[in-house]
């Protein structure tokens, strides 16, 4: 009887984590940063900036955007609608590689994703 009553708790547990997971769709957009700039500052590490890393991937059923980072220095990333309000915003070092995940909900249609660090500035945006 002690058996069934503990195979019972946990397939209940195992189906209610199951059922509170948020699933993400499979199907992603890459999106592409058409203005990669360097920046070129006095005193600056000039060599981290020749290999570095920004990928970035909206995922539009849950109203994510994922990003890649490496390198950059100390990264702050903007998710800004095209009225210009700051929808989503956060501050990441890139000294490792560094994964973020950023909601998009609040944005209602296009948006730009806007990457500020100490050695480069990059923009995407997003077609929805």
């Amino acid at each position: 009887m002690k058996k069934h009553f503990t195979l019972i708790i946990v397939l209940i547990a195992c189906i209610s984590r199951c059922l509170s997971m948020e699933m993400t769709s499979i199907d992603s957009e890459k999106v592409s940063f058409e203005q990669i700039m360097r920046k070129e500052y006095e005193h600056k590490d000039f060599e981290r900036t020749l290999n570095y890393m920004i990928d970035a991937r909206y995922y539009g059923d849950s109203n994510l955007i994922e990003l890649d980072l490496h390198n950059i220095g100390i990264a702050h990333i903007y998710i800004i609608d095209l009225l210009g309000n700051v929808t989503n915003y956060t501050i990441t070092d890139t000294n490792t590689y560094t994964h973020v995940t950023l909601s998009t909900e609040f944005t209602n249609g296009n948006f730009y994703v806007v990457v500020d660090s100490e050695y480069v500035y990059a923009e995407g945006y997003v077609h929805m």
